[in-house]
């Protein structure tokens, strides 16, 4: 009998985020950040123009297990991402995750905008997320940069632009970041879902950057609401404390980022016996200035 492959490819979990994002935001509209239909209908052509490209023959190996079956699941049914989503199960619970990330992360930069004309912005860590996409071509955020250290992910993301025939934003790393925000060619960071990858060192060496050189940021880290139990890369109450970080709800964003998890968490208790299993551990605090 033949062994099944069932390793995980760099760009899979990305390829997921991307591709359950667009039926998230329509399942779960009412518990996240309005989101108009030009955008809805961005992510909707950078879905089309994403699948082609891990469709296309000379990129047959850029997906590992997961990427082979989404890809598949999309290819064979319409309606592929819809069934996941409302499938009940972790798909259900990362996918209304996914939702927050990015319709919270617009909303904060839709305001940023409205208070500051010059916005340039970094999406640090944007995977295969059309976050920074939308800035540059809906917001027309001209300045608008990605970091990723995933070098697959850098080429799928720019051939997706390409089949897209839009506007690209610039790859940067973070030496360029440290170069730039001190000289204020960059001034608002978004970091979903990168910090956690980090140890708390690294991750406190970028915080302290960001806080001293970069005047708008929104930043998820991981909370441990249980100092007994070892979570790797993420901070106690405690912790926060020492190090005097503020995990005051400090402005609006983080207020309505407080009230929408109530929300979702209610929902997902009603739809799932063991919702309560999805933030159990680690959760989700937002940092934002």
């Amino acid at each position: 009998m033949r062994k099944v492959n069932r390793e995980n490819g760099p760009i899979d979990i990305p390829l997921s985020c991307s591709f359950f994002l667009e039926p998230a935001l329509v399942r779960f509209a009412p518990c996240v950040a309005n989101m108009t239909q030009e955008t809805l209908d961005f992510i909707h052509q950078w879905n089309i123009a994403l699948l082609s490209v891990v469709n296309d023959p000379r990129n047959r190996n850029l997906l590992g297990y997961l990427g082979k079956r989404i890809s598949i699941g999309i290819n064979r049914y319409s309606d592929f991402g819809e069934r996941c989503v409302n499938s009940g199960g972790d798909m259900t619970s990362w996918s209304l995750h996914y939702a927050i990330r990015f319709a919270e992360s617009l909303d904060f930069l839709a305001k940023k905008q409205r208070t500051q004309s010059d916005i340039k912005f970094v999406d640090m860590g944007c995977g295969l997320s059309p976050m920074a996409a939308v800035a540059k071509n809906e917001y027309k955020i001209s300045d608008a940069y990605c970091i990723d250290t995933e070098p697959l992910i850098t080429d799928v993301y720019g051939q997706t632009i390409q089949t897209m025939g839009v506007s690209e934003p610039v790859f940067l790393d973070w030496a360029a970041v440290t170069d730039m925000a001190p000289k204020n060619q960059i001034n608002t960071i978004i970091g979903m879902g990168v910090f956690p990858y980090m140890s708390t060192e690294e991750q406190l060496a970028h915080f302290k950057f960001i806080y001293e050189h970069i005047s708008n940021f929104l930043i998820e880290i991981k909370y441990n609401p249980n100092p007994n139990r070892k979570i790797k890369n993420s901070f106690t109450l405690q912790s926060l404390v020492d190090i005097g970080l503020d995990v005051e709800n400090v402005d609006s964003l983080e207020t309505a980022i407080m009230r929408n998890s109530v929300r979702y968490l209610h929902r997902f208790r009603r739809l799932l016996p063991d919702a309560r299993r999805f933030v159990a551990g680690d959760r989700s605090l937002f940092l934002s200035r």
